[in-house]
């Protein structure tokens, strides 16, 4: 009987450790999630200061430039500027002044290496 006790005696120990290690682990992530929380909100807050201002990229652009000297091999929207191939995705290396993509107007100048060779409405 005695024996019997101590392992129930032991067993109930053993749960109310346990049990007070989960208390001390919920405690922590509570408090994890409150600091979380809070720095989430701080960065949304000091991104949203800037919304005001000008965006880089319009929401539709009032007309694209063929940029020339800016593709990737295989990656180019029409045909060659020498005449080379006259479909898009044949380009052979990357970068050849032969080989364009169409970006909105204004890009190419900003890019090193582009060179602006057409230009086309953008569509209504």
């Amino acid at each position: 009987m005695v024996f019997i006790f101590l392992i129930f005696a032991m067993v109930w120990m053993s749960l109310s450790i346990f049990m007070d290690i989960l208390n001390f682990m919920e405690s922590v992530m509570k408090k994890t999630t409150t600091l979380s929380t809070l720095a989430a909100a701080g960065i949304m807050a000091t991104a949203g200061l800037g919304v005001t201002t000008a965006f880089a990229v319009p929401d539709n652009p009032g007309a694209w430039e063929k940029c020339a000297g800016v593709s990737k091999a295989g990656k180019n929207d029409c045909g060659a500027k020498d005449g080379s191939h006259a479909c898009a995705g044949q380009a052979k290396a990357d970068n050849l002044k032969t080989e364009w993509v169409y970006l909105p107007k204004g890009t190419c100048e900003k890019i090193t290496g582009g060179a602006v060779v057409g230009e086309k409405p953008a569509k209504s």
